[in-house]
């Protein structure tokens, strides 16, 4: 009865161990559906610095017939860009165990729709905030200067003066 009583508590003590210890998955699965894809292939790239435009490619991911693929790496945390065409990209905010889900179109002008990443649904409404931002501040105005500009004033017009110095004071604000 010792030995047995022994076993139990030696077994109990094995399976709390290891239950205890469980490391979360650092494996990452990208995968998903996109519609009117010409290519046969997507790139995951690695944004290294985003400022600079610095990027490392991962992996070339393969789309079957009907567009449907999937990935699945031991991806560091960071952020990737997975570029559907030279024109449509979509940035992910990647982290351990996410199982994220793409889908959209690869040639219409609508956003890609990621699901599975709630950091990615964070970067993506920062994004968009930027933009808005951008275009606010920064845009309106070069807009006017080129508009302005198609008249042909002088180099020393005021209005031209006060809106290239407001574009640059707006351009800060925005960054």
């Amino acid at each position: 009865m010792e030995k047995q009583t022994l076993s139990l508590l030696i077994v109990l003590l094995l399976f709390i161990t290891t239950s205890c210890n469980k490391v979360e998955s650092s494996k990452i699965r990208i995968s998903g559906e996109l519609k009117n894809a010409a290519q046969k292939m997507i790139t995951l790239t690695l944004e290294e610095d985003i400022n600079r435009k610095k990027s490392q490619v991962i992996a070339e991911i393969q789309l079957d017939s009907n567009g449907q693929f999937s990935f699945e790496e031991d991806l560091t945390p960071h952020i990737y860009t997975l570029k559907i065409t030279d024109k449509k990209a979509v940035m992910l905010a990647v982290d351990k165990g996410q199982q994220i889900v793409v889908s959209g179109d690869a040639t219409d002008d609508k956003p890609i729709n990621v699901t599975g990443s709630e950091d990615t649904a964070k970067l993506q409404e920062y994004e968009k905030f930027r933009k808005e931002s951008l275009n606010r501040l920064v845009i309106s105005v070069r807009n006017q200067i080129k508009e302005l500009k198609e008249k042909k004033p002088s180099e020393d017009d005021p209005k031209l003066l006060e809106l290239s110095k407001l574009e640059i004071e707006n351009y800060n604000k925005h960054k």
